[in-house]
């Protein structure tokens, strides 16, 4: 609605503000709601612990791994 209202666009540094002061408390909160669900939902077990080692190559340099 800011643009249509001729306002400035909000900087990448308002958005970080704003996800680092108001929303850390809900974002970490959504985070276990939807492992809780996925672990009530599919049974999952855990007591393991699973680690994936794939390696995707990056466009930038094709030794560049991440």
């Amino acid at each position: 609605m800011y643009l249509l209202d001729g306002m400035k666009t909000p900087s990448f540094a308002t958005f970080g503000n704003l996800i680092r002061n108001e929303l850390t408390d809900s974002i970490e909160q959504i985070f276990e709601d939807i492992n809780s669900y996925i672990f009530a939902k599919d049974h999952v077990d855990l007591q393991h612990t699973y680690i994936d080692g794939t390696k995707i190559e990056a466009n930038a340099n094709r030794y560049t791994w991440v």
